[in-house]
């Protein structure tokens, strides 16, 4: 009995630990999946390991139907606000490409897409590159120079007089 509670509990527990991919610094991450028919919409999260910049993500997608069903498509961060603007012409075959703007975030994202009514299944691909985040210095750290050079100032005019 305790064997069969256990593979309950652990086969409940891969989506969980498989939810979000970690990210750090230095990756480059890329995807390619099709979307339409009985699978209109998915969803890729990411949990950053530290605080990351992501300067711009890149969207492409590829269709038949001369296009019809790239402009059904929509997609974002968090959320399916986006969607392709110019669709190119290539014979029977049409194509687009957009960007998503970038972020600075130690939070996990998703990128999020939505092809719900397409006629064809449509080809998408989604890649973005992880930076290091620069981190500021506060306002406060300069006049913590300021007074610590000060300090110094008046300390040795102390013991020249």
């Amino acid at each position: 009995m305790k064997t069969y509670i256990a593979a309950a509990l652990f086969a409940t527990a891969i989506p969980v630990a498989a939810a979000a991919a970690p990210i750090s610094a230095g990756d480059y991450l890329t995807d390619g999946f099709s979307l339409g028919g009985d699978s209109s919409t998915a969803s890729y999260s990411f949990e950053p390991t530290g605080q990351v910049k992501i300067s711009n993500f890149a969207i492409s997608g590829t269709g038949g139907s001369e296009g019809a069903d790239l402009v059904k498509v929509s997609f974002g961060v968090d959320s399916t606000d986006e969607g392709f603007e110019e669709i190119y012409q290539l014979g029977g075959i049409s194509a687009a490409t957009a960007f998503l703007d970038g972020m600075v975030t130690s939070s996990p994202f998703t990128l999020q897409f939505d092809a719900t009514g397409v006629n064809k299944p449509v080809s998408l691909t989604y890649s973005f590159d992880v930076e290091a985040a620069a981190v500021p210095v506060p306002a406060a750290g300069g006049l913590l120079v300021l007074a610590l050079a000060g300090a110094g100032f008046v300390s040795r005019r102390k013991s020249k007089a």
